[in-house]
């Protein structure tokens, strides 16, 4: 397979990928969210409207030409959504669906492919934790939080039975928060901050409600008990698994596609400290994670975490950060899983995979910009992807392209 994320609209990159997956002949392609144009790169004040056209007309015509050649060649496409893109022009995505150049699978499951006796099986999910900047259609809390943006504990929070939280979990918990934007009601009044009512998983593929333009929403703490991460990952279709097919063992592993990295892992990475910048990354030490090349902190999604181990995910592809893959020096980490009670070697893996592909749509893998930001659209020269073979996640290549 060949994985990339977080191309936001770089026709350059998309062209890239798909001349190395018909060069490599894989077995599948797919991206990890922030497919379209970000326009974050516009000098204009008001770019919510013209993002949310421009990345609707690119899906129809720039995005549907540069995939042409994979479904010609039998290559299958798999998409999800990410925070940068907006949840208005899913129908867009829904029509190339039909048209056969990709499988959209946010919030599905998707049979892959049989390979030694073990069915693979796709799941996406797009969401991810707030953001330090403006309101976008796939943020949502992280965790269940109190009124006053702690975390709720467990036994309050209402999760189904089975989800209990990790004994690390409030501790991550209070790394990768950011509290300061839950609420996105404040800030210059000219600035709408959303597009939609948020998607929910059950829904996913329902027609965007009707109502016109961006507008301005509150996001309260009351809201993470219907609409956080945690919560969404505990309900179907990310849980119960899926009925394990017929094949040589009866096994199936799962391959989840999520825009947002988990917590703790080379694929959560940012270039900065809370507090001293100086100071050591205690997690990666606690996560038993190789040395890292400089000072970061882990700003994933501990939700998403204790999924992986919960429901003893083969292996999870995210994007999102653009820098991690730079800070932590690889692309893939090989996590063990705890003990589970009622889980044996033979019913279920005993590690996870956590893939990124660390990819920025202006810069090159080894972190030197290709041009700079003010640009109208984003014209990096280069691609980040990762290629591997699904029953050896762990020996997965960076490919700079």
């Amino acid at each position: 397979m060949l994985f990339s994320s977080d191309n936001h609209g770089n026709n350059t990159q998309y062209a890239k990928i798909v001349a190395a997956a018909l060069a490599r002949r894989v077995g599948a392609v797919v991206f990890g969210g922030d497919m379209s144009p970000k326009c974050q790169y516009m000098t204009e004040r008001d770019y919510y409207r013209r993002m949310a056209r421009e990345q609707g007309e690119w899906i129809r015509g720039a995005f549907a030409d540069a995939l042409r050649p994979l479904a010609a060649a039998g290559i299958p496409v798999f998409i999800i959504m990410g925070n940068g893109d907006v949840s208005a022009n899913y129908g867009a995505h829904l029509a190339n669906e039909a048209a056969g150049l990709y499988t959209c699978i946010d919030c599905r499951r998707v049979p892959l492919a049989t390979v030694g006796g073990v069915a693979y099986e796709l799941l996406g999910f797009p969401f991810v934790p707030f953001s330090g900047s403006s309101m976008k259609d796939f943020e949502m809390h992280d965790s269940v939080v109190t009124a006053d943006n702690t975390l709720e504990p467990a036994a309050a929070a209402g999760l189904p039975a089975g989800t209990d939280r990790p004994p690390w979990y409030p501790i991550a918990f209070s790394e990768c928060f950011f509290p300061a934007a839950t609420y996105y009601d404040y800030g210059e009044a000219g600035w709408p901050m959303h597009s939609r009512e948020q998607r929910r998983a059950a829904d996913f593929r329902a027609p965007a409600p009707s109502r016109p333009g961006w507008r301005r929403v509150g996001y309260s703490p009351a809201r993470s008990a219907t609409h956080s991460i945690e919560v969404a990952l505990a309900a179907p279709p990310f849980t119960p698994p899926l009925t394990r097919p017929p094949s040589t063992t009866g096994r199936t592993r799962t391959l989840l596609v999520a825009h947002a990295p988990p917590f703790g892992t080379c694929a959560d990475m940012l270039g900065e400290r809370h507090g001293d910048a100086r100071a050591e990354c205690g997690w990666c030490a606690t996560f038993g994670l190789p040395t890292a090349a400089g000072p970061h902190r882990h700003a994933g999604s501990a939700a998403l975490r204790a999924y992986l181990e919960r429901e003893r995910v083969w292996c999870s592809m995210s994007g999102h950060y653009h820098q991690t893959a730079v800070l932590s020096g690889r692309v893939v980490d090989t996590l063990p899983l705890p003990p589970q009670p009622g889980v044996d070697t033979h019913d279920g893996d005993t590690v996870v995979h956590v893939m990124t592909s660390g990819n920025d749509p202006l810069y090159r893998a080894s972190g030197v910009r290709d041009v700079g930001r003010h640009t109208d659209v984003p014209v990096g020269t280069t691609a980040w992807a990762v290629l591997f073979d699904v029953a050896h996640p762990a020996a997965a290549v960076a490919l700079e392209l």
